[in-house]
C-alpha cells in the first residue's frame, strides 16, 4: 500500500469480498424463509389433522355401539357416513375433493356442519372397522367365503388418504364398543341382542 491510500486494485477486491459476504448472507436468509414456510405448512397440516381427529372424536363420543342389526342404522360409504344420534336430523360425515386437497365435513346432532381441510392428501375415503372385518362400506354386505351376511360390530373408523408416499391413514376414531343394558350379547355372532321387555 503506497502512502497516498489505497490502490484501485486493493479498493476492488475489498468491494468484491463485501459483496461476496452480501450473496452468502442474502442467499442464507432465502434458505432460512424456505424452511421457516416449509415449516409453518407443516404445522398447519398437523392443526388440520388434530382438528379433524377432534371433530370425528366428537361425533361419535357416546355414540354406539353399532352393529349391523342396529335399529339406528348406522350407513357407511367410503365418502359419506350418517347415523341416527337422537338430534333433528342425523348425524354424519363426509369427504370431498377441494383445491389443495381434501375436505372433511361433519354435522352434529344439532344439524351443525364443521368443515377441515386436509391439504396435500387426495383421494380421501372412509375405511369401517368390524369386529370380523373391514372395508369401504358399512354394514358389509357379504362373506367372500361363504356369501352370506355375518353379523358384527362397528370398531373403529379410519379415513385413508393418497400422499406422496402412497395411500396411508390419515386420521382413526375408535367407536364405542360397550354394550347397553339391555343387551344379550351373542358370542358367538359378536352382537348384542335386545332383550325382550318384561
Amino acid at each position: 500500500m503506497s502512502q497516498d491510500g489505497y490502490t484501485l486494485a486493493e479498493t476492488l477486491a475489498a468491494l468484491m469480498i463485501i459483496g461476496l459476504a452480501i450473496g452468502g448472507l442474502t442467499e442464507g436468509m432465502r434458505t432460512l424463509g424456505m424452511v421457516q414456510a416449509s415449516a409453518g405448512r407443516a404445522m398447519a397440516g398437523g392443526r388440520a389433522l388434530r382438528g379433524a381427529h377432534q371433530a370425528l372424536d366428537q361425533l361419535f363420543e357416546g355414540q354406539g355401539p353399532f352393529a349391523t342389526n342396529d335399529p339406528r342404522g348406522f350407513v357407511g360409504a367410503a365418502t359419506r357416513l350418517r347415523f341416527d344420534c337422537g338430534g333433528r336430523a342425523p348425524c354424519g360425515a363426509g369427504l370431498a375433493p377441494v383445491t389443495g386437497g381434501e375436505q372433511l365435513t361433519v354435522t352434529d346432532a344439532a344439524g351443525m356442519a364443521s368443515s377441515v381441510v386436509l391439504r396435500g392428501v387426495t383421494a380421501a375415503r372412509f375405511n369401517y372397522e368390524g369386529s370380523r372385518s373391514a372395508g369401504d362400506v358399512w354394514p358389509p354386505t357379504s362373506s367372500v367365503a361363504t356369501g352370506a351376511l355375518q353379523p358384527q360390530t362397528l370398531r373403529a373408523i379410519t379415513v385413508l388418504g393418497a400422499g406422496p408416499g402412497g395411500e396411508a391413514p390419515v386420521t382413526r376414531v375408535r367407536i364405542w364398543a360397550e354394550q347397553p343394558s339391555d343387551c344379550a350379547f351373542d358370542i358367538i355372532g359378536q352382537v348384542c341382542r335386545k332383550t325382550a321387555a318384561p
